[in-house]
């Protein structure tokens, strides 16, 4: 089975931490507001956005997945979803695979500036993802132990790419120091990308058939990410995902200060389950939650939405 395929395997098996239940929204009982007045559009990478939440990078790489990147670009055109595809990588040695075009596209931190072009202009991407995933590649068959040109390549796409660049985790969390080191390389946009959802230890534990629990321990959660990163963003602009699979924690992670909210291994779950048609009307009716939500806090939109939160740990 190719690697790719194992990740989606695995992926599956992955369990949900939902480490924002004890993140409370104010609740006003008597609201002001109609909910379809509620404007739940954003704004991020110096672009507009109908909905508040995107489908996150996923897969690419294998004719499983171009069958997803298909459907995914299907259900996503339908409702003006803005996608990012899996990691271009294994286009750049086998340019056979299908990626969606007009959308964003996902690479690795290991990549030099020219891989990083190339994914650009196959994908006509309007932003380009660069992920960081040292856990993974540390557990990885043959995966990749030299971090040390990772900075280099972020700072050179800072430099010489002209469309928007969002840094982004793979599963683990960002912690303050990770935040420090990418604003002074001149980042603008961060994907805190969480522990609690698609876990890349676990998965390269399952490909390997090796039980290494204890590096589990690394990371953070959705919930520590989002504290962790409130300080910074008045500096840059924090995307939230990590365990995400209802509009309740969609509009937690607005509430604290995200732009937007990134939704991976849920949606892929979703796919193994039910047709295209069933999750498009799925998400049509998380866009009038997320609107109803929001409304419950009384709010008209996402700027009046923020800070309206609490931390109940009883």
């Amino acid at each position: 089975m190719m690697k790719k395929d194992q990740h989606m395997k695995y992926a599956l098996e992955c369990e949900y931490l939902d480490s924002l239940n004890s993140v409370k929204l104010r609740y006003v009982s008597l609201p002001s507001i109609n909910i379809q007045d509620v404007d739940i559009s954003t704004k991020f990478c110096g672009m507009d956005f109908k909905y508040p939440f995107f489908v996150n990078a996923m897969t690419g790489g294998s004719k499983k997945a171009d069958e997803i990147n298909k459907r995914l670009e299907n259900i996503c055109t339908t409702l003006h979803i803005f996608l990012f595809t899996g990691s271009f990588s294994p286009a750049l040695k086998e340019d056979t695979f299908y990626y969606p075009k007009n959308m964003g596209v996902n690479i690795g931190a290991d990549k030099k500036l020219d891989d990083m072009q190339i994914a650009i202009e196959k994908t006509n991407a309007k932003i380009l993802q660069i992920h960081l995933n040292p856990i993974q590649e540390f557990m990885m068959e043959n995966g990749t132990t030299n971090f040390s040109d990772w900075s280099n390549n972020i700072k050179a796409a800072i430099d010489n790419i002209s469309i928007p660049l969002i840094i982004k985790e793979t599963g683990f969390g960002m912690s303050s120091y990770t935040i420090e080191k990418l604003l002074k390389l001149g980042v603008k946009t961060i994907d805190i990308s969480s522990k609690g959802g698609t876990d890349f230890s676990y998965i390269e534990d399952r490909r390997r058939n090796t039980k290494r629990e204890y590096l589990y321990e690394f990371g953070y959660t959705l919930k520590e990410s989002l504290l962790t990163s409130i300080p910074y963003m008045d500096r840059l602009e924090v995307i939230a995902s990590g365990g995400i699979n209802n509009p309740m924690q969609i509009v937690k992670c607005l509430a604290m200060g995200a732009k937007a909210v990134g939704v991976t291994g849920f949606i892929l779950k979703q796919l193994e389950e039910k047709s295209d048609h069933e999750i498009i009307r799925m998400l049509r009716s998380w866009i009038s939650e997320i609107q109803a939500i929001i409304c419950m806090t009384d709010s008209k939109k996402l700027e009046e939405l923020k800070g309206k939160w609490e931390d109940k740990k009883c």
